[in-house]
């Protein structure tokens, strides 16, 4: 009997920006049928212009590369179809100032790895059952950036520097004039995504003055809130409310804030000034660092409300509001 094996290799169509923009220009690959790779290779190669995965109106994979310093500074980054989206800026400045649109797409996924430094950018996330915005963001590369979200978005800040989302302000997608009145009619609205805070390592003021708006948290799932790190969350203001049933109605949706001492820093802060919006769901905080000064959860409207200070744990200074007791 002989068995024949039939291998197929999809190649993917790359398009090489290879020197400077001169102008406004459209930068795009042509095929329908190959994931599309666009990479700006040279210094300000892609400044300035409209960046569009793939053929438009179809889906295929999409990865664009900045390599050069402002490589794609103030471009306009559109995902268009593409349901699984790598943006990788790896140069200083390359995506700073530049729009990414995320949004086009219910149920799409955008993955954004930045290890090199940025001004502030603005991006419209994915949205809808199934959609992701996965963010690796190294030291300074997603701080003072505006994010627009939905509660349907699994959302995930991966913090691999210090002041990687420091001065962050995430919001509503709805709330912004352009997408207010956009119709998805495959949105499922009682669907709500978790949201998980990652600082990784011990970096500093990860997530420092971070602000989730009242709209931009507004009826996410679970929270998963992790600070390691001097000043991690320090001055931070995160609303984790909702105005709609659990997506699982019998189960209450959960909040947790963990604040585990860094190596070599016992009393570093990471709560401090730190506030905390919570109601329906049920309320964890842990805390093992001292002077966690001024932190402040609100939570007389959460289903539970508990409290570990554990070790070195100071929650002297953590002002607690509660349903009934903690």
């Amino acid at each position: 009997v002989t068995f024949c094996v039939v291998v197929v290799v999809v190649r993917s169509e790359t398009v090489n920006r290879d020197v400077e923009a001169t102008g406004v220009e459209n930068v795009e690959c042509t095929r329908s049928t190959t994931p599309c790779v666009i990479n700006c290779n040279a210094n300000r190669s892609c400044y300035d212009v409209d960046l569009y995965c793939a053929n438009r109106g179809v889906d295929q994979p999409c990865t664009i590369n900045f390599f050069g310093e402002n490589a794609g500074q103030k471009a306009r980054i559109r995902t268009g179809d593409s349901s699984v989206v790598q943006i990788n800026a790896y140069g200083v400045n390359s995506i700073s100032h530049s729009v990414i649109f995320a949004h086009t797409l219910v149920g799409s996924k955008l993955f954004v790895n930045a290890t090199a430094a940025q001004a502030p950018f603005t991006l419209f996330s994915p949205i809808g059952t199934g959609s992701l915005l996965y963010m690796e963001c190294a030291e300074e590369a997603c701080n003072q950036c505006a994010i627009y979200q939905h509660y349907t978005t699994r959302f995930e800040l991966n913090a691999m520097g210090n002041n990687a989302f420091s001065e962050t302000t995430i919001l509503n997608i709805f709330d912004h004039n352009d997408v207010a009145t956009t119709s998805y009619p495959t949105l499922d609205a009682s669907y709500r995504a978790p949201v998980f805070l990652r600082n990784c390592h011990d970096y500093n003021d990860t997530f420092s003055f971070l602000y989730f708006s009242e709209t931009g948290g507004l009826n996410h799932a679970d929270w998963y809130i992790q600070a390691y790190g001097l000043d991690a969350l320090r001055g931070a203001r995160i609303h984790a409310t909702a105005s709609i049933a659990p997506y699982n109605q019998s189960t209450p949706h959960v909040v947790k804030v963990y604040a585990p001492d860094a190596e070599q820093l016992p009393a570093n802060n990471a709560l401090r000034d730190f506030q905390l919006w919570v109601n329906q769901s049920i309320v964890y905080v842990h805390v093992t660092q001292q002077q966690n000064y001024n932190a402040r959860v609100y939570a007389s409207g959460a289903s539970a409300v508990s409290i570990w200070c554990t070790g070195d744990g100071d929650c002297s200074q953590l002002y607690m509001e509660c349903p009934t007791s903690c």
